[in-house]
């Protein structure tokens, strides 16, 4: 994989991790993000 690949699939699921947070978990933005990739 190259370098650019695997920026747009982290800053992708970065994007995703934040729409969930949003519209469900609704914790601030960096907590959420945090504990969702905590989970994973």
């Amino acid at each position: 994989m190259l370098i650019t690949d695997t920026l747009a699939i982290l800053i992708s699921l970065a994007a995703l991790f934040s729409y969930i947070n949003y519209h469900f978990i609704k914790l601030p933005t960096t907590i959420g993000l945090l504990v969702i990739a905590l989970l994973l």
